[in-house]
């Protein structure tokens, strides 16, 4: 609900919150709300990212602090995830496109090496090798 309330007030959308943690707002607002909600509810189950090798985690966490963007770290079975939450679209689509840089950035001499893809997008050495990333 904390998410849903900044996105409120950003859109400058009246709201109340309740004690029994409710929102309430304005009927007129109706499906403002429902869309900021369900863009919310979105980004909370979608944003959490794990990234071999670690040094994209690193990044990814220095690029959120530079941007004062609000993250989470979460210990799982198979290591550290990153959950943020970006304050719109594009902020969230600059900062996944610089990690995207980063991770896929010429750190090889010219050779190609397992662990330059991201775990979500992760390409063998001949995908790499068939896409000319490498």
């Amino acid at each position: 609900m904390k998410e849903l309330a900044r996105q409120l007030r950003s859109n400058n959308i009246a709201f109340q919150l309740e004690s029994n943690g409710a929102i309430t707002y304005a009927s007129v607002d109706g499906s403002k709300v429902e869309g900021l909600h369900v863009r919310v509810m979105n980004r909370l189950n979608g944003n959490a990212v794990r990234f071999e090798p670690n040094e994209v985690n690193i990044y990814l966490r220095k690029l959120l602090d530079e941007r004062k963007v609000e993250y989470e770290i979460e210990t799982r079975e198979k290591g550290e995830w990153t959950r943020w939450f970006p304050e719109n679209d594009a902020q969230e689509q600059e900062v996944q496109e610089l990690v995207r840089q980063f991770s896929f950035r010429d750190t090889t001499d010219g050779k190609c090496k397992a662990g330059n893809a991201t775990s979500n997008n992760a390409l063998n050495k001949d995908a790499a090798k068939e896409r000319r990333a490498c």
